[in-house]
């Protein structure tokens, strides 16, 4: 009966307050636990946070790149349609270059040709003109007029014993040779004014050559500065493209890196 007997008061007072110590060490070991669970999930919190903006940074950056991909394969196909057309149009001037080309040696070839043939009518014409009747009349008319002065020579040293109808007669004589020698003048002259034109139609002919020559030859070289431009242009349009298609594969390559 002694060993069941109830615990006395200050024993039960000292196992609550032992319980209450007990409980409030638990408490503050729990509100420990929950201080630093609470710190962890901020902290897990903050790298959500922050691991979504740089997701949605990338997600922006790989919308631009896709729209910088778009567009440089969009350039890239106009660029390749451009350079269709540009070595459409080489072609086109190579070909127009090459019938100038054939067109300007045809035209040398005619003016060589004709110029053979005016020194050929020019030699002719010097032949012919040695030959012509006129001539030998100038001839024959210079002899009489040497034949007449010698005469006229003679007649004046016999003037001193002659009559007026001597003197009479040599005047008359003399101006009937004068006046066959303006005649002969006359048809020299004409016959000169002759040699002039054609002298000038020659010139003006040549003229005309000249001027074609040069005409052609400024077409040719406008011609070749147009093709040099239209190569130059080509060849930089390519490097712009193999340039655009390096930067679309590095592009393409970062982006595969970030997938």
């Amino acid at each position: 009966m002694a060993d069941k007997r109830l615990p006395s008061l200050s024993d039960v007072v000292k196992q609550v307050v032992q319980q209450q110590q007990s409980q409030t060490s638990e408490m503050e070991k729990s509100k420990k636990l929950l201080l630093q669970f609470q710190a962890h999930f901020n902290e897990l919190e903050r790298q959500r946070m922050t691991i979504l903006a740089e997701t949605k940074k990338a997600e922006k950056e790989i919308y631009q790149k896709d729209e910088e991909i778009e567009t440089t394969n969009l350039n890239c196909k106009c660029l390749v349609t451009h350079n269709q057309s540009v070595y459409a149009d080489i072609v086109r001037l190579k070909l127009t270059l090459e019938e100038r080309k054939e067109d300007s040696e045809a035209m040398l070839s005619r003016n060589n040709v004709y110029r053979e043939r005016m020194s050929y009518h020019t030699r002719l014409f010097s032949e012919a003109e040695s030959k012509l009747p006129i001539m030998n009349l100038l001839l024959e008319k210079k002899d009489a007029i040497s034949k007449l002065k010698r005469r006229k020579e003679e007649l004046l040293i016999d003037l001193e014993n002659s009559d007026g109808n001597v003197i009479k007669q040599l005047q008359a004589e003399i101006e009937t040779i004068r006046e066959e020698i303006t005649g002969v003048k006359q048809e020299i002259d004409n016959h000169l004014v002759l040699l002039d034109e054609e002298k000038e139609v020659h010139a003006r002919l040549a003229k005309e050559i000249e001027v074609q020559n040069k005409r052609y030859e400024a077409i040719l070289k406008r011609l070749h500065c147009q093709l040099n431009k239209v190569q130059l242009s080509n060849r930089q349009r390519k490097w712009n493209i193999q340039q655009m298609q390096k930067t679309a594969a590095e592009l393409k390559k970062c982006l595969g890196m970030t997938e």
